[in-house]
């Protein structure tokens, strides 16, 4: 099963290697763009489910149930936020697969799970502005967690944003375009692959206390990293496998 910082990692290798799908001749195959859709919604019920499950406890009472609902639904938050990073970096990487081609074949999947997800993401937030005998050091926690996968998010997305209409995948789209207008992230440089491998670097430094497992079941994970993978033609990876 995925663990957090192996999600950010992957959805950073998607970002490096955006360009074999995007300026792929074929057209994307239809049957791993709907496994993605279906499994990320299936992803997407399950936090509602889980988050729907857990009752509010009432101001009177004991902080002992308050801390520790807020213990069961912490997790949860968490994996809504860092899925949102693969979300938003594969969903633009389609959209702009589409535009490159002048069609629009893969771009609804992407809208539709961004849309998916967004719902998600403010029923998250809702647990965080609204809480009740949970400490600001424990709130502090997971807004810091939040923020931090925001910025890898637009740090993905800036060289995308510069050739092509995803500004709205960033969260904020001049930090992105900042990101991306270093001339290292650019594919034609000699030097972006080293860029790239000191961003992973970095991504693993960010997220190495984020070593729990997603806790969405490992059927489900593997669905949507497959289905993505599947995207990519044969020569974006070596004869051993990796990109």
């Amino acid at each position: 099963m995925l663990n957090h910082r192996q999600t950010v990692e992957i959805a950073a290798m998607i970002a490096a290697h955006s360009a074999h799908v995007i300026e792929g001749t074929t057209r994307l195959p239809d049957a791993p763009l709907q496994r993605f859709w279906k499994s990320a919604k299936r992803k997407m019920n399950g936090w509602r489910s889980e988050l729907s499950g857990h009752v509010i406890a009432g101001p009177d009472a004991p902080i002992a149930e308050h801390q520790s609902r807020w213990q069961t639904i912490k997790p949860i938050l968490e994996d809504i936020f860092v899925s949102e990073i693969l979300t938003r970096v594969w969903g633009a990487v389609l959209t702009a697969y589409d535009q490159r081609h002048g069609i629009q074949h893969a771009e609804p999947f992407a809208r539709s799970t961004l849309i998916g997800h967004l719902q998600c993401r403010q029923l998250a937030l809702s647990h965080i502005v609204d809480p009740i005998n949970v400490s600001t050091t424990a709130l502090a926690q997971v807004d810091r967690f939040r923020r931090r996968t925001e910025r890898w998010t637009d740090m993905c997305l800036g060289h995308l944003l510069l050739n092509y209409a995803v500004r709205d995948f960033a969260f904020e789209a001049r930090r992105a375009i900042d990101f991306g207008d270093n001339p290292m992230m650019h594919a034609e440089n000699p030097g972006s692959r080293a860029a790239w491998m000191l961003i992973m670097a970095s991504l693993r430094m960010a997220f190495s206390e984020s070593e729990a497992p997603c806790r969405q079941s490992n059927d489900i994970d593997r669905d949507i990293r497959n289905s993505i993978i599947a995207c990519f033609p044969p020569n974006a990876f070596h004869r051993d496998g990796p990109f």
